[in-house]
């Protein structure tokens, strides 16, 4: 992969089935792999989602249909971020 990414917005999503499952390692490593590659990274809206932004898919009370709203509201708010930094980069 030869391709500069420097300047480039990058961020992190992970979903996992439990409550524990691993997802903030996840998102550390994808982070890690964004910064070997000199880009810029953000994390969601909230300092609670510094990392990106995960997802609990299969463990109660996170697997009724109506929690599952949270965790797509929390990745459009990171896609937000991801844009608005964009956007600010290009303007500068």
């Amino acid at each position: 992969f030869s391709e500069d990414l420097s300047g480039k917005v990058g961020a992190a999503f992970a979903s996992g089935g439990g409550i524990s499952g691993g997802q903030e390692h996840v998102l550390t490593a994808l982070l890690m792999a964004l910064l070997e590659y000199r880009m810029m990274i953000v994390g969601g809206e909230r300092w609670t989602e510094a990392f990106g932004t995960a997802a609990v898919t299969d463990e109660a009370p996170f697997n009724y249909p109506n929690t599952q709203e949270l965790f797509l509201l929390k990745a459009e708010g990171l896609g937000r971020r991801v844009a608005s930094v964009t956007l600010k980069l290009n303007n500068c």
